[in-house]
């Protein structure tokens, strides 16, 4: 008994010390690894890893603007001068390209944050192209993550024995990658609670909504940078989720779907027929607001708004009420239209509404519905036609050949990755500039 023991005792000390000696530098060059140290990296300044040219523009000169997160930040690579901005402008620079450029990218950014970003600074910019680099958790503007512990990070002692242990952080490590959670992974929570039509996608989509039309009202050329999970092999994970990002950046419907709405004065219920199974019912006799939705932000001119109505019953009048504009700054309808029902049509009509938002104090606005009690109806969705004209360049198939991690123990871009990524990003660059 005691040389088995003896045995167990050895390796577990001679690992402790192999790990000990193989990640001496305590985390400070190993990004995530044991030791608790805090990785080294070098700054332009203060918390910066880029150029930002924000003041006059030299003559000759075009500008560039890139929003994003710790992956263009380039957290887990030491030296700013390789993260994938700067290699772009040397790439620009060597090709005798005049460029300046803008770089707005701190670690834990997602969409809210890159709109205020883009509200407070690109009017002082005022760049010819601004690329959004995108991650998949940009999505997570309601953020309610599954608990991702395995059944031994549940243990009283399991967070001492990693800050302690650097054998015990590298197995609690590597078992994590082979043992799936109790509960849904990361991946699963994402495809299934951003799918569209759920108030996940619906509020992420709201955000982006304002985001890009923004964009598209003060940046001639806009691209977004899709950054994927990789590596993986076979089927990408999150492929459905990447491709809702590349249909919102095309022209394509905006669905103000119940999960925007505040029901007022109204009962919201499951309906399958409804384009996303669920609806805002409205009683016969209710009079007044039924319904709004969050805020939206839009460009001075013609919304051409279509609404999906179906009438409950009979009615003493065609108009069952009204869609309004509302400024959110003063509170004030903007526009408004009517509703008209044909009592006698069974199933889903839709209801077309042009609305003038010209004038609107900061762009931002609340979609109403407003009943006359005429008759019950049910309201299924507001469409609204958009084009933002993002392009779109997706670093998948780049990237998800070779192992892009910073280190073994966190999934950050590493020095290759950042320098594929600028060389993709400078040929999207010289590809558009023949149909700009």
């Amino acid at each position: 008994m005691l040389a088995p023991l003896v045995s167990i005792i050895l390796f577990l000390a001679t690992g402790e010390v192999a790990l000990r000696v193989i990640y001496r530098d305590g985390g400070q060059a190993t990004l995530g690894g044991p030791g608790g140290g805090r990785f080294h990296h070098l700054y332009v300044f203060g918390d910066r890893r880029g150029p930002l040219d924000d003041g006059p523009r030299r003559p000759g000169f075009s500008r560039l603007m890139i929003l994003g997160d710790s992956v263009t930040w380039g957290q887990g690579v030491r030296d700013w001068w390789d993260v994938w901005p700067e290699q772009l402008a040397i790439k620009l620079e060597h090709e005798k390209q005049s460029t300046e450029m803008a770089v707005y990218a701190l670690p834990g950014r997602n969409i809210p944050e890159h709109l205020k970003v883009l509200r407070d600074y690109v009017r002082t910019v005022r760049p010819d192209v601004m690329i959004y680099q995108w991650h998949p958790n940009d999505i997570e503007v309601v953020e309610d993550r599954p608990s991702i512990e395995r059944p031994w990070q549940q243990w009283r002692f399991h967070e001492s024995l990693k800050q302690s242990s650097y054998l015990y952080f590298f197995l609690d490590n590597r078992l994590a990658m082979f043992v799936p959670p109790q509960a849904r992974t990361y991946v699963q929570y994402l495809v299934q609670d951003f799918a569209p039509g759920t108030y996940g996608w619906a509020e992420f989509e709201r955000v982006f909504h304002s985001f890009a039309t923004l964009s598209k009202q003060v940046v001639p050329r806009r691209m977004m940078l899709l950054y994927p999970q990789v590596p993986f092999k076979g089927v990408d994970p999150l492929k459905s989720i990447k491709d809702q990002m590349k249909q919102i950046a095309a022209p394509h419907t905006l669905a103000l779907s119940p999960g925007t709405w505040v029901v007022r004065d109204g009962t919201r219920t499951k309906q399958a027929d409804a384009p996303w199974g669920e609806v805002a019912r409205i009683a016969p006799g209710k009079a007044g607001i039924v319904l709004e939705t969050r805020e939206y932000y839009t460009g001075d001119g013609v919304l051409d708004l279509t609404i999906e109505l179906s009438c409950d019953g009979a009615s003493s009048s065609p108009v069952v009420g009204a869609v309004e504009i509302v400024d959110v700054v003063t509170e004030q309808v903007v526009s408004r239209a009517p509703l008209a029902l044909d009592a006698g049509v069974p199933g889903w009509q839709r209801v077309p509404a042009r609305m003038d938002v010209r004038g609107v104090a900061d762009h931002s606005v609340r979609f109403r519905v407003t009943a006359t009690g005429a008759a019950g109806f049910s309201v299924a969705t507001m469409n609204l036609p958009v084009d933002y004209g993002f392009e779109v360049v997706d670093l998948t198939d780049s990237l998800n050949t070779f192992d892009t991690h910073a280190s073994i123990f966190d999934a950050h871009p590493n020095k290759q990755a950042h320098a594929v990524m600028a060389e993709v990003v400078f040929k999207a660059l010289q590809e558009g500039k023949r149909t700009h």
